[in-house]
């Protein structure tokens, strides 16, 4: 992805029991411990579904699951 003319990515990612994000330059180096929790849970499993279509589904603690899809987004 392209931001403000800096080539970045953003990864989504389980760590520790968190669901974490880390939005980060192409340049910089980085460690998934640097990622912003978003919320607790058990699992997570990213499946990609084609055509930048991806099926995300957590589970937390007492098991519950949640799911969605989700398309790939570029900035122009």
């Amino acid at each position: 992805m392209d931001y403000e003319g800096t080539a970045c990515t953003t990864y989504i990612y389980e760590q520790e029991g968190m669901l974490k994000e880390l939005f980060v330059k192409d340049s910089t180096a980085f460690s998934l411990k640097d990622g912003r929790d978003i919320t607790a849970v058990s699992s997570l499993s990213i499946e990609a579904l084609g055509d930048g279509l991806y099926h995300f589904t957590t589970a937390d603690s007492r098991g519950e699951t949640a799911s969605l899809i989700a398309a790939e987004r570029s900035v122009p």
